[in-house]
C-alpha cells in the first residue's frame, strides 16, 4: 500500500524546530501523507496548536517514535489514529516550567484549560485529563501504555 510516513526528527531542545509555515509547507509537499512521526520533548504552545490544527484538518495519523512530551502531545492527540512505537514515551507536566518564563503575561491556568478541552474533544477521558497537569512542572508524568489505551489517548494498536 501507499503508506508514506513523514519522519521529522526534531532536535532535542525546548523549541520544535519546525515552524508553522514549514510544517504546513511540509504537509503541502507530501500530498499522499497519511502519518506523521513525532519525536520531540516539546516546544512552543502556540506553534504546537497551529500544527495540531493542520493535523486535525487533514485527518492525518500520528505516531510517536521515541518521545512526545509537553507541547508535542497536542500534535499527537490531533491525530486520527494515534499509535506508539514499542518503548516510546508520552510525557505530561504543568505548563509553568515550559512557558512561565518566556511568556510571563500568559494566564497559564486558562491555557491549560483550553488545551484540556482540545484533548477532551479528541476523545481523551476525564480521569486521565485531571491527572495530566497535576504533575509539578519539574517532573514529567509518563503514563503506562495501558493507561494511554484505556484513557482514549492512544486509539490505535501499534
Amino acid at each position: 500500500g501507499d503508506h508514506r510516513d513523514l519522519h521529522k526528527e526534531y532536535r532535542r531542545q525546548r523549541q520544535m524546530c519546525i515552524r508553522d509555515s514549514n510544517f504546513l509547507q511540509a504537509l503541502k509537499d507530501h500530498p499522499g501523507l497519511k502519518t506523521i512521526v513525532l519525536n520531540s520533548q516539546g516546544g512552543h504552545i502556540y506553534e504546537a496548536r497551529g500544527a495540531a490544527k493542520s493535523i486535525q484538518d487533514k485527518g492525518l495519523n500520528t505516531h510517536a517514535s521515541i518521545e512526545c512530551s509537553s507541547a508535542c502531545t497536542l500534535l499527537f492527540v490531533a491525530g486520527r489514529k494515534r499509535s506508539l512505537a514499542p518503548g516510546a514515551k508520552i510525557g505530561f507536566h504543568q505548563y509553568a516550567l515550559s512557558f512561565g518564563n518566556s511568556l510571563p503575561n500568559l494566564d497559564l491556568q486558562k491555557e491549560q484549560e483550553k488545551d484540556l478541552e482540545f484533548f477532551q474533544s479528541e476523545g481523551v477521558k476525564l480521569p486521565f485529563l485531571n491527572r495530566m497537569f497535576q504533575h509539578s512542572s519539574k517532573t514529567l508524568w509518563y503514563p503506562e501504555y495501558q493507561e494511554l489505551i484505556d484513557s482514549g489517548f492512544l486509539n490505535s494498536p501499534n
